[in-house]
């Protein structure tokens, strides 16, 4: 697909309906629409679209939607459009966004759930750090960093 010139959102959702799943297409025409865009080109849509706070802001009120009747996540409508734009989805705004959710992890609402609730937060909570361990930003970025100035 040639995003080169400014294109009709109808035009760009078209192009998402032949390349990714339904329900990516239905949440980029939700995103744009909230932005009141008419017309998008490729510099905009990596704007729009590699920024992981913007799934987060304007994906909220169909939420449900997403996870239920689709049985999807924000993580992989993120991921199919980053990848539709040909641009790295593991990236800086996901890492920050993943890092939020941890740092707002409330330990005290913990002692409101039964032992088996419990530990399964604390298990999702384990595998959210896992995974921003293993994702290729921290790896080449983070930890590589980390690492140099260790040595220094």
């Amino acid at each position: 697909m040639d995003l080169k010139f400014d294109m009709l959102i109808d035009e760009f959702i078209d192009n998402l309906n032949q390349s990714c799943e339904p329900i990516v297409a239905i949440s980029a025409k939700h995103m744009l629409n909230k932005l009141k865009r008419k017309s998008i080109n490729r510099t905009k849509a990596i704007e729009i679209f590699s920024n992981f706070d913007n799934y987060t802001i304007y994906l909220n009120d169909i939420a449900g939607q997403i996870y239920r009747r689709h049985n999807s996540s924000t993580e992989h409508i993120y991921r199919q459009l980053c990848d539709f734009l040909d641009i790295q989805w593991d990236n800086k705004s996901l890492y920050e966004s993943r890092i939020c959710r941890l740092d707002s992890f409330d330990t005290q609402s913990l002692d409101n759930l039964d032992e088996d609730m419990r530990k399964a937060v604390l298990d999702h909570h384990d595998q959210q750090s896992k995974t921003i361990e293993m994702s290729r930003y921290y790896v080449d970025n983070i930890k590589a960093t980390s690492e140099q100035q260790t040595k220094i």
